[in-house]
Order: structure tokens, then sequence, then C-alpha cells
């Protein structure tokens, strides 16, 4: 059985009483998604999603972003994933992290990227946007499935 093991980072952006997520548009699969990252030989969970943050937000790791020392949840599940297609069950290690940008500058760099969209938390729990945009439905799944981000977060 295949084994995967995928870090998904929760990057915040607190909004008057509320709290935001970061989505970053996938052209090809037509919807907005959550930094996931896939954890490298030797390397970390926390490592990992900390790698992909930097990368795909243009942003130094020791600078401009700070990772949550402890995942919010560590999970392994056996499922079926769609994205895999052998539809064969898939042994799943998944660990949830917050990530907060935490310099003025960083946060400028982040809302200047052309795809990314900060996203409330009932959006985030409903599966797409105020305006139809889905969101990465196995992510929205797992969110909703073990209440990583509840919908009263938003405060709107």
């Amino acid at each position: 059985m295949e084994k995967l093991f995928l870090s998904v980072g929760l990057i915040r952006k607190p909004v008057d009483e509320s709290m935001r997520w970061l989505t970053l548009w996938n052209e090809s699969q037509n919807h907005w998604e959550f930094v996931v990252a896939s954890r490298l030989e030797k390397e970390s969970f926390r490592e990992s999603i900390t790698r992909e943050v930097a990368w795909r937000l243009e942003l130094t790791r020791d600078r401009d972003f700070l990772v949550s020392n402890m995942a919010q949840l560590n999970i392994e599940v056996v499922e079926v994933l769609p994205a895999v297609s052998s539809g064969e069950p898939v042994h799943l290690a998944l660990a949830f992290y917050n990530v907060d940008i935490y310099r003025k500058q960083s946060m400028k760099i982040v809302d200047s990227l052309q795809n990314v969209r900060w996203l409330t938390s009932r959006e985030v729990c409903n599966g797409a946007s105020e305006s139809g945009e889905l969101i990465d439905p196995q992510v929205v799944e797992w969110i909703n499935r073990w209440e990583i981000v509840l919908p009263w977060q938003s405060g709107d």
C-alpha cells in the first residue's frame, strides 16, 4: 500500500474580529487550494511545510513567517484519494500547521501575488468562495471531518 506524508499549511490573517485563511489559485484544477507539501526523505512534516510556504509565497523562511512548533493535528488514515489515479486505498499521514506571516513587508509581498485570496472560515467550511469558486475538495473534507477550521471563526 502506498504511503503519503503530507503537511497542510493553515496560513492565518486576523481581520477585525475574524480570521482569514490564505489560498492559492490552482489553474489546472480550477480551484483555490491551501499550501500542501509532500514530505521529502529525512524531512520533518514541519520542515516540509516551511519549505513549501517559502517557495509558493516567495518569502524567506527565517524572517517572514512562522510555522507553529507543533501541528494542530497529526493523523494517519487509510482512504482512497481521488488524486491518486490507481483508485487503491492509500496510507496517509497528515499534519496541519498554523502559519503566521509576521512582517508588514512580508504581508505586502503575499498580497501582491496574483494567485492569492484570503477566504473566511465560512467559505473554507462551505468549500467555495462567496463568488462560487471551489476550494480544494479533499482538503475541505479533511478540515470539516476533523473540525480544524470552524465556520463561526469568521465573525461574519
